[in-house]
Parts: C-alpha cells; sequence; structure tokens
C-alpha cells in the first residue's frame, strides 16, 4: 500500500480521500498536522482548507488548474505519487455561515435530523468534484459510466437504464422484493468495453441533503412509490440499512469489495422510456446510446462544465486521446456500442398504468 503525505501551513484543513467505486476515508487536521502513512493511495484527494486563501502550493508546478464557481476556488495539481489532488477553499460567504470549522457532514448526518442550507451547498461541492473525480478516472480507465440500476435475476444480469423517474429503482427494488433478486448497483453501472458490468455497491449519486430525516421516511410501499425525490435514499436504507445509508460516500470498511471487484457479463439491457416520449428516440441500441448520452449531460452537468473551462482536464488525468467533450461522448458512444454488442436489448415504455410486478414479469420473461 502506498501512502501520502501532506503538511499544510497554520490553518486546519479537512482531507476527503475517495476512488472511482466511491468508497473514502475522512480526516480533520489542526493547524500544522503532519498527515503520514494515515491516507492510503486513493483515485483522488480532496483537501478543504479552513481559510480565505490557498497556502504556500507551487504556481509554477506543470500541471496546475485552477477553477472557482459562486461557492468555493479549487486548485487541482498532481502529488508525488502522481495522482490528482484538489483543494477547496471556500468562498467566504459560505465560510462565514458554516462557522470557524469545516464541518464534517458525513458524521453530522449520523446525529441530527436537519442540517443548514449553508451545509447543503458545501454538501454540493463534494457532489460536483466526486462526479467530475468519477468521470474522468472511469474514461482514464477505458470504462464507461451507465445511468442505470443493475441486479441479478436466474442467473442473468439485468441492466435497467434510461433517464430520471422512469423506474429504474422501483423496478430493481420490485425484482429484489417479489422476484428474489440479488442488487447489484444502483443509479450508476460501470461497465468496460468487453460488456462487463462491475458489482459496485458505491453507485448512487443522490444526496440525502434535502433537509428530511431519515425519521421522517416511511418503509411502506406506497410511500416508496410515490415519493420519488427519496428513492435511492429508502432503497439503499432498506438494503444496507440506516448508517449506511446516511453517509454520502461510506467508509471503505463497511463494504468489502476491492479495487479488483468481480465483473460479470451483462446478458439484458432494457432502455426504460416514459409514454409520453416512447415514440420520439427511435429504436435500436444507435438511438440508445444517441439518449444515453442526453442524460449523462443532465446527470453530470457540473463535470461537463469542468471540462468545457479547461479542456486540459483531459491530459491532467491522463487521456491523451481526448481533447474535448466532444471526443468524450464519441469514445463513449464507440464503447458503448462494443460493450453492447452481444446483449440482449429490449425497450419497456413505462407509462405506470400496470403495477411494477408486472413490468418487472415482462422484463425477466423477455
Amino acid at each position: 500500500m502506498q501512502y501520502r503525505y501532506y503538511k499544510i501551513g497554520k490553518v486546519n484543513f479537512r482531507v476527503e480521500a475517495a476512488d472511482t467505486l466511491h468508497r473514502s476515508l475522512s480526516y480533520d487536521f489542526r493547524a500544522g498536522d503532519r498527515v503520514d502513512n494515515e491516507l492510503p493511495l486513493y483515485d483522488i484527494t480532496f483537501i478543504f482548507l479552513s481559510n480565505k486563501k490557498f497556502l504556500n502550493f507551487d504556481r509554477d508546478r506543470e500541471g496546475i488548474i485552477e477553477y472557482s464557481n459562486h461557492i468555493a476556488d479549487f486548485l487541482y495539481y498532481k502529488d508525488a505519487t502522481g495522482l490528482v489532488v484538489c483543494v477547496v477553499s471556500l468562498k467566504s460567504s459560505l465560510r462565514m455561515k458554516l462557522g470557524k470549522k469545516i464541518p464534517n457532514l458525513l458524521q453530522k448526518l449520523l446525529t441530527i435530523k436537519f442540517v443548514t442550507a449553508a451545509e447543503q451547498q458545501y454538501a454540493s461541492i463534494l457532489y460536483n468534484v466526486i462526479l467530475f473525480n468519477v468521470f474522468m478516472v472511469s474514461l482514464s480507465k477505458g470504462h464507461i459510466i451507465m445511468h442505470a440500476s443493475a441486479f441479478v435475476a436466474d442467473s442473468r444480469v439485468h441492466v435497467l437504464s434510461g433517464s430520471g423517474g422512469v423506474g429504474k429503482t422501483t423496478l430493481s427494488y420490485t425484482a429484489l422484493k417479489k422476484f428474489g433478486a440479488e442488487f447489484l448497483a444502483d443509479d450508476l453501472v460501470y461497465v468496460d468495453d468487453a460488456g462487463n458490468c462491475y458489482i459496485n455497491l458505491m453507485a448512487v449519486h443522490v444526496y440525502p441533503y434535502n433537509g428530511v430525516s431519515y425519521d421522517q421516511v416511511s418503509f411502506d410501499e406506497g410511500t416508496f412509490l410515490r415519493k420519488l425525490g427519496f428513492i435511492h435514499w429508502h432503497f439503499r436504507r432498506l438494503i444496507f440499512g440506516v448508517k449506511a445509508v446516511c453517509r454520502r460516500v461510506p467508509p471503505h470498511r463497511l463494504y468489502t469489495l476491492s479495487k479488483t471487484e468481480e465483473l460479470l457479463p451483462i446478458d439484458k439491457l432494457t432502455w426504460l422510456l416514459p409514454k409520453s416520449k416512447g415514440d420520439s428516440y427511435g429504436e435500436g441500441i444507435d438511438a440508445y446510446i444517441s439518449h444515453h448520452l442526453a442524460v449523462l449531460r443532465t446527470e453530470f452537468k457540473g463535470a461537463y462544465e469542468l471540462i468545457a473551462y479547461n479542456s486540459h482536464f483531459f491530459r491532467f488525468f491522463g487521456i491523451d486521446s481526448i481533447e474535448n467533450i466532444e471526443d468524450a461522448e464519441n469514445y463513449i458512444s464507440k464503447v458503448m456500442k462494443k460493450a453492447l454488442l452481444s446483449t440482449k436489448f429490449s425497450i419497456l415504455v413505462n407509462d405506470f398504468s400496470k403495477t411494477p410486478e408486472d413490468y418487472c414479469k415482462r422484463i425477466l420473461q423477455q
């Protein structure tokens, strides 16, 4: 195991280390603390500073990229191991609302019912930088990300894909509850160019930072099906329990998957479409891929904005063959076509006129 070393000046700082499986470690440090043999090597590290300005980072260092939005200033660089570090300095207005110490939201959500508006803003920083990391590191490894859920039923790997609100999680939950399926991934599925899907318990990118406590989310099925906004949270809560679901990025110790996680060939891809748009996209893999790219533009909006700001991010992450987002989409399209070449493909228009059990039967019997 390799480790990182940090020693940062006279301010308090917090380190989040995360990888593309969304496993993470979180540490808080006081001014002058030495961080040694503590942080294992992950795909990216986020350092959150408690003061206004970046400290003594070498602006002449090759590969430095700086970026700002209305919430924070970001500085990206590579550490001695060649991996990416993102230093985050919050805007003064947000920092004043948060107080002197940057909150550890991952822990706080386990002990209180509500978070403040400022803390929700802070959470959105984590959301965007982690999504950006997932997008870029996946590309650098030759993987693609499908906006989908996955489960195993009758020894076949099923992937349900589509835009938000078409029933991916609801039908996965139903397959789990009613048909004895085995859960693989919810909302993001990692796929290689051979058409294998990674077993990935972490790939849910919806934050429970909406001011609703876990005490207020009912377990009854009617509530589950009606409250789409809580669906991913509720689903994971049913599977993993309250503690795991209240962490945006659960600590790696909660799960036993290693970085050489098992690969499973996708047996069937079902493209879910709402009734109102069931006839507007065309049919076949090409139509699905075109639609899926549009979905990714929405789901990874923050990542796309960062890439549009500075195309050097591709080279920064070691992706020499891609220079802009158009190249990235062409690459994703090419990999998806290859990955899905031998996969059974079907389209299901989910107009919600039937029960989830009926739709699940159709998916499993096709």
